[in-house]
């Protein structure tokens, strides 16, 4: 039996920072913040970046907005990094839930949308009226067990629900105002 939980996250969640307890029960804001860094060049419409890890990554456009296509475009590294955030958060979700999924693998099928006429709007001196930022991520993440076995319909909705909530990029994503549609689906009913 086939069992997809949507996901339809629009809503804002506020945000709440915990402070982690020191050994004298004593803690700090700023213990549990965490700061990413990234730099990077641009060359015309071509950017390489390298993080605090000396990981690199570079973006580009489509020839027809004047780039080379030599690498992903930004708003698909944006699907990345939603992507990559998802499958973390939802390992960390998994095994902390009661009873526990096994994880083998979430398989990932997402698409954003966005209208391409508003970077483009004239004039330059008046901000756009059309909506720049990607409206809505739609598709689906497929979750496989390494035991094969079904997964509960509601212990799926649980980690989809927790693993979008605890999703910083997801969080970051629907706060502009961006739809989330994912449909989370059982894989062994696939």
């Amino acid at each position: 039996q086939l069992f997809v939980f949507r996901s339809l996250a629009t809503a804002t969640v506020p945000l709440v920072v915990r402070a982690v307890e020191n050994s004298d029960g004593s803690s700090t804001e700023s213990e549990c913040i965490l700061t990413y860094v990234v730099t990077g060049t641009g060359r015309g419409n071509k950017v390489t970046m390298t993080n605090n890890n000396g990981h690199e990554m570079v973006t580009d456009i489509p020839k027809k907005y004047g780039g080379n296509e030599s690498a992903p475009t930004p708003v698909e590294t944006l699907l990345a990094a939603l992507i990559g955030c998802i499958q973390s958060t939802g390992m960390y979700v998994a095994r902390s839930m009661a009873p526990r999924i096994l994880v083998d693998r979430i398989e990932f099928d997402l698409k954003a949308q966005r209208d391409g006429r508003a970077p483009l709007e004239m004039p330059l001196e008046k901000t756009p009226e059309l909506t720049v930022r990607p409206t809505r991520v739609f598709g689906t993440a497929t979750v496989y067990q390494r035991n094969g076995e079904p997964i509960a319909p509601e212990q799926l909705q649980l980690l989809g629900t927790q693993t979008e909530a605890r999703c910083p990029v997801s969080n970051l994503m629907q706060d502009s105002g961006c739809a989330m549609d994912i449909d989370w689906i059982d894989g062994s009913a696939t």
